[in-house]
């Protein structure tokens, strides 16, 4: 249910790079900076890399709060002061 948007938004990011890179290669060929080309094409790697890395990490942390409030739901924390009665 979360996992859908930020995988979308991380397949647009990868594009968007990917578009980058193309633009990238086409002015390193018509200009001859393969030096500037590379610099870039790494700090776009990374970047991009950076991103999914992130996404993943959001999904991660919300499942596990998906799953805690499936937890509490199911009455497992009746007790616990600090989890809201809506919640349980």
């Amino acid at each position: 249910m979360v996992e859908r948007p930020v995988m979308i938004l991380s397949m647009l990011f990868v594009f968007s790079s990917s578009v980058l890179h193309a633009t990238y290669v086409e002015l390193a060929a018509k200009e001859k900076v393969f030096h500037k080309y590379i610099l870039d094409h790494n700090r776009l790697e990374r970047l991009a890399m950076y991103q999914i890395t992130l996404a993943t990490k959001w999904i991660y942390i919300e499942k596990k709060k998906t799953c805690l409030l499936l937890d509490n739901y199911k009455g497992l924390y009746e007790n616990r002061a600090d989890i809201p009665l809506s919640w349980r």
